[in-house]
C-alpha cells in the first residue's frame, strides 16, 4: 500500500509538473526573449492569475507583520521588504536596488505553507505597465510562489537608480509564530536585455513573517 501511493504522488506532481510547463510554453510564444529566459529556470511556471485589487482581511484573530532581513540593500541586490498590513494579510515588496539592464526576473519565493498562504500579487513599477510587459505569478505546489515577469518586445532593459519595486505579493498567517518567507536562490535571477539574456549577478534576501 504503501508503495502504490508513492507512485501516485509521483505521477500526480508529474503531471502538475508538465501541465505547468505546458502552459508556460504557451504564454511565452508572442514574446521575443522570455522563452529562452524562462527555460533557463526549469521551474515548470504555471500562468497564474492575479489582480492589482486592494485586499482586506475579512476577520481573524491573527496580526502578520514582516521583517525584511536587509532593510538597506546595497548595489546589485533583490530584497524583500515589508508593505500593507491588514489583519492576517500583509503585502510583501520585492524590491531591486542600483542594478542595470533590468528586462526580466524569474523567482521563485519560497515560505512555510503551516503558518502561511500566498493571496495575490499587484506588478511594481520597475518594468513598465500596460503591453508592455508580463506577469505571471502562481503557487505550483505548498510553500512556493514561481514569478515570472519581464519587459515585451525589442525594448532596452531598465537602469534601476536607487531601491524601486519589481512585484509585490500578499500572504495570510494560518498561525501564530514566525516563519521565513525567501528566496530559492539556484531557481531565482534577474536577466538583461541582451539577446538571449543572461543573468545578472545579484544578491537576494528575504525576511520573516510573524503572526501574533
Amino acid at each position: 500500500m504503501l508503495v502504490r501511493l508513492r507512485m501516485e504522488r509521483r505521477r500526480v506532481r508529474g503531471a502538475a509538473v508538465s501541465g505547468r510547463a505546458n502552459l508556460l510554453g504557451e504564454s511565452m510564444k508572442r514574446m521575443r526573449r522570455v522563452p529562452f529566459l524562462f527555460c533557463l529556470l526549469l521551474v515548470g511556471i504555471a500562468c497564474g492569475g492575479g489582480s492589482s485589487q486592494v485586499i482586506n482581511d475579512p476577520g481573524g484573530s491573527l496580526v502578520a507583520t514582516f521583517t525584511a532581513d536587509q532593510p538597506n540593500p546595497g548595489s546589485l541586490a533583490t530584497a524583500m521588504a515589508p508593505g500593507s498590513t491588514s489583519g492576517a494579510l500583509v503585502t510583501v515588496a520585492i524590491n531591486v536596488a542600483n542594478t542595470n539592464d533590468v528586462y526580466g526576473a524569474a523567482l521563485v519565493v519560497t515560505f512555510d505553507p503551516s503558518r502561511a498562504s500566498y493571496v495575490d500579487y499587484t506588478p511594481g513599477t520597475i518594468l513598465g505597465t500596460g503591453s508592455q510587459t508580463s506577469y505571471q505569478v502562481a503557487a505550483p505546489v505548498a510553500g512556493e510562489v514561481v514569478v515570472s515577469a519581464t519587459r515585451l518586445g525589442n525594448v532596452a532593459g531598465v537602469d534601476v537608480t536607487g531601491v524601486r519595486t519589481l512585484i509585490n505579493l500578499t500572504f495570510r498567517v494560518t498561525a501564530a509564530g514566525s516563519s521565513s518567507l525567501d528566496f530559492d536562490i539556484p531557481s531565482s535571477a534577474l536577466y538583461d536585455a541582451q539577446a538571449p539574456p543572461q543573468p545578472i549577478q545579484v544578491t537576494f534576501s528575504g525576511g520573516t513573517l510573524q503572526a501574533n
